[in-house]
């Protein structure tokens, strides 16, 4: 069966995959540092050819670190692979380490495993002498935790010219199933005018922005919903000049 050949042949080549998924989360590649980012992807282009010996097209960007495509095989129809390479974790703050049999660091099921995996795929396919009469495009973005905002589009332009998307993304933790949808998405700011006074002298002259935010936040914390799926997080909190100002 052609089913138990891949197995078999990702089985017998099992410790390369982990070597690679290994480097890869080595070069971590938190959303908001672009050099880190960019670190990141100049590696996952030395994989894509080390493993498929194939060539790469890149997509700078300014803001964000630059979006990584790559092309298998030829065809008029084409099958597209989408894999984010950014983590959410800021440099230092997770270790790779193993404890029995598994594997933790920053982005190893978030979702630098699932490329691994997927390019491992494709090897597969190659090895074997499996048939494939369409191209394989895999597009690797490098801005998927923090909303994919520059590289929303040129997903879709590759979507709309491909027969079916695969996504990489883990399934839901421990089940192994396959995921097959997603709930959207919304990043807002939220920003509080109050009037600046000095806190010991003119107190009752000002109106603590702080207080309001503070108030705004309890509130949109509240609206998480579990049973209907709705998660609302507040991320990130900043306000006031000094301790002894009405912010």
């Amino acid at each position: 069966m052609v089913e138990q050949s891949v197995f078999s042949y990702l089985k017998e080549h099992e410790q390369e995959m982990l070597e690679d998924l290994v480097g890869f989360v080595k070069k971590e590649s938190p959303s908001y540092s672009k050099e880190l980012v960019d670190q990141c992807g100049k590696y996952l282009t030395q994989l894509f050819q080390k493993r498929l010996g194939v060539g790469y097209e890149i997509i700078e960007e300014k803001e964000v670190g630059n979006h990584l495509k790559f092309t298998i095989g030829e065809g008029e129809k084409q099958l597209l692979i989408i894999g984010h390479f950014d983590t959410v974790w800021e440099k230092g703050r997770l270790s790779l380490r193993t404890e029995g049999n598994k594997l933790y660091g920053p982005g190893i099921l978030d979702m630098k495993g699932g490329i691994v995996q997927s390019i491992w795929a494709i090897k597969a396919i190659q090895e074997l002498g499996l048939p494939l009469d369409k191209k394989i495009v895999f597009f690797c973005n490098s801005d998927e935790e923090i909303g994919s905002i520059s590289s929303k589009k040129y997903i879709e332009e590759e979507a709309q010219r491909s027969e079916a998307v695969l996504v990489a993304e883990p399934a839901v933790a421990g089940s192994g199933a396959l995921k097959t949808s997603r709930k959207g998405a919304g990043i807002f700011t939220v920003k509080v005018w109050g009037r600046a006074a000095h806190a010991g002298n003119h107190h009752k002259e000002g109106i603590n922005a702080i207080e309001e935010l503070a108030r705004q936040v309890i509130f949109l914390q509240s609206l998480t919903d579990y049973e209907k799926g709705t998660t609302v997080n507040v991320g990130t909190f900043t306000g006031g000049s000094g301790t002894n100002v009405v912010p």
